[in-house]
């Protein structure tokens, strides 16, 4: 069964990507020869050999089409998974369009409903007449005079997927894995992450300096007088910023034991007296007698003392700045202008906004979920994909196997367990084998505020349904039309979806060495995301279970330390450098899938011949078929955004900083002594 919600919320799973973009080859691409042309394997006009390999080999692989494709201004980035996700976005514009024409379809079917939010969407004229009419029959029901109050109306908005103040979640208990129990964690913040609040650099202070301008204008647009927003917009950026100090940082997050904590609901109660929890379940209408893992206590006792402390109309404005915030896309043109300047133009970069039509489409992709991945599938992914991907995934998993045999620091107890885990790790491909009907929900083609309301009431119960059972082994926790993979540390799982099967990530028309250095790479990252710092925490059947030797978990920290210093030295732009400890998950699974992925390759080439092409070998066409799905440019404003949030490195040492590690790597391209990249065998971090 596949629950695919409108946002992840804390369920633990390590993505290929912070940003998902989504797409699919289209049958017709895969089928007629004459089209092949359009994607092909590799690229060479786009190399730059003025570079040489070993002084910065992704600008040796993507130096031409870096300067030939700057960021467009209605974009932040541009790169491989952008193109993608343009390509997607035109098939997947088909899809509604067709749906949205059908006004005789049956209203309760997946076409009627998907067919009914797309013409909401587009129907601008009407969402303008409407004005603020949606909002504010929506704001009428917020009411902070009490504490209990307050818990209503948080409930109300949890309940429909906002998360002001904390957020609520439904999965497995990491340390029993059998049971799905309610998860309870920091929320609340207008901002991206807490140093926005905190941090005392110029840039920081000028952009809270302007989001409390924002919040006044904004708050304008809804309906406040000038006056009166001009205090609200203080109120919010003081009350937000409570929460921001008490909150844990990124770092914190990533390690499991710091965010697990089991209280039963009387534990909950006495270390929030004044959060009247009895009253929030019921408003839910959440029935679950099992305990609960409260990931941050210390950002609760806060939100308590915030319930007693904080006047009620502070309260009210925070809410209201949360509705208007979440439900910008969907109202008048002036909020979602005011929403785009600050969030998209000022803080990402972001110069001109999308039309409405492409600006619906990217609210589809994640709103309707299932719904639309649904007939996707049907329409675009094509069988004989899935059957490659289960043939790379099986020398993927075979090349992890013998690298886990064969890695020289680890004994023998601890290397058992870890072949027991990799035997066990579940992979799904494409898409789930069975999938929600939807039955119930019914969409309308006039509003679109409310069309969003409905389809996030609708999900919320589905995923409030599985508190107090057991999980379901084939729920897939992304729709299958992304452009990503994830590895789910929870359920030993690796995932696929049928979004990511496509150029340049997998050509069923390309040689060997460029699928493994583009999908094979991916699977390998994903693999080894079982074994990262944070993955490495769970065994085979998901447990947050510490499986590892004293000794070798040493030479586990002592490999990671020089990881992590590896990536603190680089700098990325004027003084942001990378944090490597933020980014060691994903670094060591950039390693190890590069790593995985070429010795995959090898045992490829036992049953096949590969022949050079275009003048390359085959081990160094799977560097540059790595080397090219990475290829990216960002507005300044997106990559400093990325340096401080994002658990990935920027694209360009996404490529370099494994490289400098491989030493198959360093033979097909000869690299030698003295190049820029050059790093001696003794400095190279070998983990996987």
């Amino acid at each position: 069964m596949n629950r695919t919600v409108l946002r992840f919320g804390m369920i633990v799973i390590t993505g290929l990507l912070l940003i998902l973009s989504m797409a699919c080859t289209p049958r017709e691409i895969l089928d007629e020869p004459e089209t092949v042309h359009m994607y092909p394997a590799f690229d060479t006009s786009n190399m730059d050999l003025s570079i040489k390999p070993g002084e910065d080999f992704y600008l040796y692989v993507n130096g031409k089409w870096l300067r030939n494709n700057p960021v467009p201004d209605d974009k932040v980035s541009i790169g491989a998974f952008r193109e993608v996700y343009d390509r997607n976005q035109e098939m997947i514009k088909n899809l509604l369009d067709e749906a949205a024409k059908d006004v005789d379809s049956d209203p309760a079917s997946l076409r009627g409903q998907v067919g009914a939010y797309y013409a909401s969407g587009l129907d601008s004229a009407l969402i303008e007449e409407k004005g603020l009419t949606p909002l504010q029959a929506r704001l009428e029901m917020v009411n902070t005079e009490t504490p209990d109050k307050i818990i209503e109306t948080l409930a109300w908005f949890h309940s429909h997927f906002m998360a002001p103040a904390f957020d609520i979640s439904f999965y497995e208990d990491p340390k029993n894995t059998e049971l799905v129990i309610v998860h309870l964690g920091q929320s609340g913040l207008g901002l991206p992450e807490r140093e926005y609040y905190i941090g005392q650099s110029e840039r920081l202070k000028e952009i809270r300096k302007e989001y409390q301008d924002f919040l006044s204008r904004f708050l304008q647009a809804g309906g406040y007088t000038p006056e009166k927003a001009e205090t609200a917009a203080a109120s919010i950026l003081s009350f937000e910023t409570r929460l921001a100090e008490a909150s844990m940082n990124l770092v914190d997050r990533r390690d499991p034991q710091k965010t697990y904590h089991k209280m039963s609901l009387s534990e909950l109660k006495a270390l929030t007296p004044d959060l009247n929890w009895d009253l929030y379940f019921k408003t839910l209408g959440l029935d679950y007698d099992q305990y609960y893992n409260v990931h941050q206590p210390d950002f609760f006792r806060e939100i308590n003392q915030m319930l007693s402390n904080i006047p009620p109309e502070v309260w009210n404005d925070y809410f209201t700045w949360n509705l208007m915030d979440r439900m910008a896309h969907y109202l008048p043109s002036e909020i979602n202008a005011l929403h785009f300047d600050f969030f998209n133009r000022y803080l990402s970069g972001q110069k001109v906004m999308e039309p409405r039509t492409k600006r619906v489409l990217d609210q589809a992709n994640w709103i309707l979920g299932d719904m639309l991945a649904r007939l996707y599938v049907e329409t675009y992914f094509p069988p004989e994909a899935k059957e490659k991907m289960t043939e790379l995934t099986g020398n993927l998993k075979r090349a992890l196997k013998q690298r886990i045999e064969n890695v020289d620091w680890m004994t023998d107890k601890t290397r058992e367990k870890a072949l027991v885990k990799l035997e066990t790790m579940r992979i799904k491909i494409g898409y789930p084998d069975s999938w929600d009907d939807f039955s119930g929900l019914i969409l309308t083609r006039d509003d679109y505020f409310g069309n969003f309301l409905r389809i996030a009431a609708y999900q919320f119960d589905l995923e409030k349904s599985k508190a107090g059972q057991e999980p379901d082994p084939e729920e897939w926790h992304m729709p299958a039309h992304i452009v990503n993979a994830y590895y789910s540390p929870l359920g030993n799982e690796v995932v696929f979806p049928a979004g990511i099967l496509q150029p340049p990530f997998f050509n069923l028309h390309a040689d060997d060495p460029v699928n493994y250095g583009g999908i094979g790479v991916v699977i390998g990252h994903e693999m080894t995301h079982g074994f990262d710092d944070h993955g490495r925490q769970y065994d085979e059947n998901g447990m947050l279970n510490d499986w590892w030797t004293a000794e070798d978990a040493a030479q586990f920290d002592a490999r990671s330390k020089k990881l992590i210093g590896q990536y603190d030295r680089y700098v990325v732009i004027d003084t942001f450098h990378i944090n490597g400890e933020l980014t060691l998950g994903e670094n060591i699974a950039d390693l190890g899938g590069v790593n995985v992925a070429y010795d995959a390759l090898q045992l490829a080439k036992q049953n096949r011949d590969m022949k050079n092409i275009d003048g390359f070998t085959p081990d160094q066409r799977f560097f540059l078929g790595f080397a090219q799905i990475w290829r990216r440019n960002m507005s300044r404003e997106t990559m400093i955004r990325r340096i401080m949030e994002d658990e990935h490195s920027p694209a360009h040492y996404r490529v370099v900083g494994p490289l400098e590690n491989v030493d198959a790597f360093y033979k097909a391209f000869h690299i030698q002594p003295g190049d820029p990249r050059y790093r001696s065998p003794e400095e190279r971090v070998v983990i996987w």
